[in-house]
């Protein structure tokens, strides 16, 4: 065999080689979402259905895959998550965040509680994000235990009865109340004009969150951005 002939037949094992891998897509990963959806399963005990594959994770060959779902409680979630990180020996290792949607009321609840003896009434939203928890934490899983567990994304309204002039001093207080119960969050604290603060709801939330600015949005006087890490201090403090 000649030498051109020799160098012709490697280019083109070689094309094969790295063109058909580097071009395959998400159907030749479909087994470890069909694994996702009966880790969830079996996990939670109710029905699931995959949506579609997120981001850079749906590159076949990658050894993290990511996908969200939809569950028969929350058939309109958007945003429940679930990572498969492929070990060395070729098993799959399972993360979610579905309990922010299973205790999501019971978690608003509870930080709530903690809000009104310092603010007076107010509403509390957890927003599920795409941080999902160990598998160490399933079905049984408590409130108090879901709380501590990781950074929780949160939104509270303060009524316009809330008193803006203390705004200093009672985020000092309620910085003491999320390190003396180990939450760890990312916080945006509206206070609210009126007459605003009854329309806000589940389904109008996400409108909050285009600007961040009082100057452009009057439903609220102003908002804080208060984000705190594993020793439960600021690490950022802003009013806007």
């Amino acid at each position: 065999m000649g030498l051109m002939k020799r160098v012709i037949i490697i280019f083109v094992l070689l094309f094969c080689v790295l063109g058909v891998s580097g071009c395959m897509n998400i159907f030749s990963g479909k087994s470890a979402y069909e694994r996702m959806e009966t880790y969830l399963e079996d996990k939670y005990g109710e029905k699931f259905t995959f949506l579609e594959a997120q981001g850079s994770y749906k590159i076949s060959g990658s050894s993290t895959r990511c996908a969200t779902f939809s569950s028969e409680k929350f058939p309109k979630a958007k945003d429940l998550y679930v990572y498969a990180r492929e070990d060395d020996k070729g098993e799959y290792k399972f993360t979610d965040n579905y309990l922010k949607y299973l205790l999501g009321d019971e978690v608003e609840e509870y930080i709530a509680n903690l809000v009104e003896p310092i603010y007076g009434k107010c509403k509390v939203f957890m927003l599920p994000d795409q941080q999902t928890l160990s598998d160490d934490y399933g079905a049984d899983t408590t409130v108090k235990e879901m709380v501590s567990a990781g950074n929780l994304e949160l939104a509270i309204f303060l009524n316009s009865d809330a008193n803006f002039s203390t705004k200093d001093k009672d985020i000092e207080m309620l910085k003491s109340k999320l390190k003396e119960n180990q939450i760890m969050t990312s916080l945006c604290l509206f206070y609210m004009n009126e007459p605003h603060y009854e329309a806000v709801d589940d389904e109008n939330i996400n409108t909050y969150y285009i600007d961040l600015d009082p100057k452009k949005d009057n439903r609220y006087k102003t908002v804080g951005l208060f984000f705190n890490n594993r020793s439960y201090e600021f690490y950022q403090n802003e009013w806007r």
